[in-house]
């Protein structure tokens, strides 16, 4: 059977309870696509999956970038490693962004879109709002956008990664879609690695780089924000 999709997971198994989050990831996504995790342990590998161990400093989107340059399946799913896959999650998006001629796309996660009133078989929602239809913690791309925007952007070491991939979507004039029929749990509200880490390891990677955004770009993604994610 062959695979139409790569899934890119970005892991850092400091304990055994980010490990396990890793492995729980990697046995719901299933045995149709071809699993590449990005790990920041070098002490740690997980069965079905090719584990590529970083050995440069942590920055989401590079990350991301190193496991997509790994595989070479027309499809690349990017994620978190704090994801739980629901049956057939990969045939929904796929099938539907080649119905509705889209580069990109993300899955629903059942209890962040329930607070933006968007329910499981809803439709499908076009559009670059943050969360509400790109999740940057679970987004596929055509491989040849990817090859056409000349990877993911990685002017951001973590926060502001997904702001800065919207970014790119919109300047190449790309069309977005959330599936709502593809469903991706993310656990915990996500923030499940970080919250293992120093305060100032925190700021580093939170609200310093949301100011580095602002002032990029003038926008401020906090504007009508939801208390989803606060650390």
């Amino acid at each position: 059977m062959p695979v139409f999709c790569d899934v890119v997971l970005v892991s850092d198994a400091k304990n055994n309870v980010l490990r396990n989050l890793t492995a729980n990831a990697i046995k719901s996504a299933g045995n149709s696509v071809n699993i590449i995790v990005v790990e920041s342990n070098e002490k740690v590998v997980y069965e079905n999956a090719q584990v590529i161990h970083a050995k440069v400093p942590f920055n989401y989107n590079h990350y991301l970038n190193i496991g997509a340059h790994a595989g070479n399946s027309p499809f690349i799913f990017f994620g978190n490693n704090d994801l739980i896959f629901n049956a057939d999650w990969d045939t929904e998006l796929i099938e539907t962004m080649n119905k509705n001629n889209a580069d990109s796309a993300s899955p629903i996660c059942p209890y962040t879109h329930s607070i933006f009133d968007i329910g499981i078989n809803s439709g499908i929602y076009e559009g670059y709002d943050n969360i509400r239809r790109f999740c940057g913690w679970a987004f596929m791309w055509r491989r040849s956008l990817f090859e056409e925007a000349g990877g993911l952007d990685e002017s951001f070491s973590f926060w502001c990664s997904d702001n800065c991939t919207i970014e790119q979507l919109i300047n190449l004039n790309k069309k977005h879609i959330l599936v709502t029929s593809s469903i991706v749990n993310h656990l915990s509200k996500g923030h499940n690695t970080i919250r293992f880490s120093d305060g100032e390891t925190q700021q580093k990677y939170t609200f310093s780089e949301t100011e580095k955004f602002i002032k990029k770009y003038g926008k401020d993604w906090r504007i009508n924000w939801p208390p989803l994610y606060e650390l």
